[in-house]
């Protein structure tokens, strides 16, 4: 696949490998070599942060990308404020110029990716000398080793601290901030931001909802967010000054852009009244600048929306006594085109990041290439933010909603029962928390329906998570979902294979074959069926959800459980003995008396062995084409008498 084309580190700068190649790697008269101050003084702006910024991905569909000198290129852009490449739609990967041009990647000698020098174009346009060019360049080039892990050195420095949360239920107050530059004047009006943001039931351009209309619904009524909108003002530079990454000083200074909103907005606000929870921090500023996000295809110039802190090395901003920090940011209007004001989906997504929700989308460009797919389009903080362009952003995730937020809770399940479950939409105590063998590592069930902002999911039904052991260890990393095994992802129903090391292996998580029983009308989940429930490490998890049923009336799903380990009831009797436990290609049985017939059934009560005995003693049973895990054997005597026994096939 492909990889990356920009960094975005810490205080929202930019290092663009193609400048890290040619400093170090290139030849000493080639236009782009730079003065070694610049590294240093780079090294030392990003040295002090608390945390790596947290941003949103990329728009997810082909966009139009106009260059510089007006021709247009069709490209998908991947990554995020962090990480950001391009690649055709043919599959060459792109990095972006100092000038703003995308250009066809190419390696050198020592497997260095460098621009090639050749702006790129679409298939279709592309000269002799293009296809020349491309006739020796293989699709899907990769950044070496040596060149990301200079990024990882300098990234891992910012993680010492994570981000403080806004504070997540009760009335709260956010200030958001209209900027426009010199050269580019915000269109919209306070109004229509003060809409946006607060108004009940908004609906303009088609939206679903406002963001307190999303937080509202999410939060079951518990988090009530006003927004005060001041603005628009205009900033002290043209966009290119903030935005622009370039090749002469390879920064982007959002900070500086946000540094100057509060002081333009102190005269009308009094940022005492934003500090929430009384510990003379203002909980959050959002910054809406004029024109487009780079998120979305609109040129370097602009800024690629982004949650993160006014870093350390500025001097601290203070008003009303009141210290401002926290900060997230995204554009004015929609796509990168047009003049259709930006839907919400964006802005509830680095707002999830100021009240503390990590990415659960792959934020790793170097290994992975961003390809695995976390929790897909059924979530705000993944892919779902962009559901319907971002008018309809998804749900936050079950395991936000419960651990992190506390909208929710979840009820243990450690004994057989008759589940009901109602959409986790409408109700807070509609979740259910499954243990495994495996300490800390645990499923979590909620019953997702295609009802308010989810409305434009990818389906229907019930969405069981995989939460590893590991999970809350990667949030300030905010690295969850960059490798396999994945530490909190749905388990798609559809898949063909148990997770593993690939993506394919995870199924097609933004489709409506993820639900059970979902399109793929997938009722039973267990650690005999595929996927299974196994634990991460291939350890047994003893449980069982049979039946799994959706009344697509009421919207409620209900399944039958077991977990074998701490309930099956086993009768035991000295007269029969089964043996070897755990058994692998046989089972033996015997008795002190004649056998009559034996019975293996699976969890879900399912008879996968049965035996007439030959009226001896001893009985072996062929068990090689049974699956590892828990079964039930109904032993038989001769006088009808029936002992069952529980074992497991390892």
């Amino acid at each position: 696949m492909l990889d990356i084309s920009v960094y975005k580190v810490s205080t929202t700068k930019t290092i663009d490998l193609s400048i890290i190649y040619y400093y170090f790697y290139a030849p000493k008269n080639n236009q782009y070599t730079m003065r070694i101050s610049f590294i240093l003084a780079l090294l030392f702006t990003v040295a002090f942060p608390t945390r790596q910024a947290d941003a949103s991905p990329a728009y997810p569909k082909p966009v139009q990308f106009t260059q510089p000198d007006g021709s247009t290129i069709t490209l998908t852009l991947k990554g995020d404020e962090h990480a950001k490449w391009a690649m055709t739609t043919d599959g060459y990967t792109l990095m972006s110029n100092a000038k703003g041009y995308y250009e066809y990647a190419t390696t050198d000698n020592r497997g260095m990716l460098k621009p090639s020098g050749v702006v790129a174009k679409n298939s279709e346009n592309r000269s002799t000398e293009d296809a020349e060019l491309l006739s020796g360049i293989s699709k899907g080039l990769r950044y070496s080793k040596e060149q990301t892990q200079m990024l990882k050195s300098i990234r891992s420095i910012q993680n010492s601290e994570a981000t403080r949360a806004f504070p997540t239920t009760g009335k709260r107050k956010l200030i958001c901030i209209l900027m426009g530059f010199k050269d580019k004047a915000f269109t919209k009006t306070q109004a229509d931001f003060n809409n946006l943001f607060n108004q009940v039931n908004y609906s303009a351009n088609g939206a679903t909802g406002s963001v307190k209309d999303y937080y509202l619904e999410n939060s079951y009524n518990k988090f009530n967010l006003t927004v005060t909108v001041a603005g628009p003002y205009t900033a002290s530079h043209d966009m290119a000054f903030y935005g622009a990454n370039d090749s002469d000083d390879g920064d982007v200074k959002a900070d500086t852009l946000v540094v100057e909103a509060v002081s333009l907005a102190n005269p009308s606000i009094n940022y005492a009244d934003y500090d929430n929870d009384n510990n003379d921090t203002v909980d959050g500023v959002y910054v809406i600048y004029a024109g487009y996000g780079e998120e979305v295809g609109a040129p370097a110039d602009a800024i690629w929306a982004h949650a993160w802190q006014i870093p350390t090395t500025k001097p601290a901003t203070t008003y009303d006594g009141k210290t401002i920090k926290d900060y997230s940011c995204s554009a004015e209007l929609s796509g990168n085109s047009g003049s259709t004001m930006t839907s919400i989906g964006v802005i509830c997504h680095e707002f999830g990041h100021v009240l503390g929700a990590p990415d659960y989308y792959d934020t790793d460009y170097e290994k992975s290439d961003g390809d695995f797919y976390g929790t897909g389009n059924w979530d705000l903080m993944a892919g779902g933010s962009w559901n319907n362009h971002g008018i309809t952003p998804a749900h936050h995730n079950a395991f936000t909603k419960v651990n992190i937020y506390k909208w929710a809770t979840a009820t243990e399940l450690s004994s057989s029962a008759s589940i009901e479950i109602p959409a986790s939409i409408t109700n807070d105590k509609a979740f259910y928390r499954i243990p495994t063998t495996t300490t800390n590592e645990y499923y979590l069930l909620e019953n997702r329906q295609q009802l308010g902002f989810d409305a434009k999911t990818p389906g229907h039904g019930l969405l069981i998570y995989h939460v590893d052991k590991d999970v809350t260890k990667h949030y300030n990393n905010n690295d969850i979902n960059i490798k396999a095994p994945q530490l909190m992802y749905p388990v798609c129903a559809s898949a063909t294979t148990n997770p593993g090391t690939t993506v394919s292996s995870y199924g097609n998580i933004s489709s409506g074959g993820c639900t059970f029983p979902g399109t793929s009308n997938k009722n039973t989940f267990s650690d005999q069926t595929i996927p299974s429930a196994k634990s991460s490490n291939g350890a047994l998890s003893g449980i069982a959800l049979t039946n799994i049923t959706e009344n697509t009336l009421t919207n409620v799903v209900t399944f039958n459980f077991t977990k074998s380990t701490t309930d099956v009831k086993v009768i035991t009797a000295s007269s029969i003995n089964c043996y070897p436990s755990p058994f692998s290609n046989n089972l033996n049985i015997s008795s002190q008396g004649p056998l009559k017939s034996i019975t293996i059934y699976d969890l879900t009560g399912k008879i996968i062995v049965y035996q007439t005995a030959t009226g001896e003693n001893i009985q072996t049973v062929n068990t090689s084409a049974l699956s590892n895990g828990y079964y039930l054997v109904k032993v038989v005597d001769a006088n009808g008498i029936a002992t069952t026994i529980k074992t497991v096939k390892q």
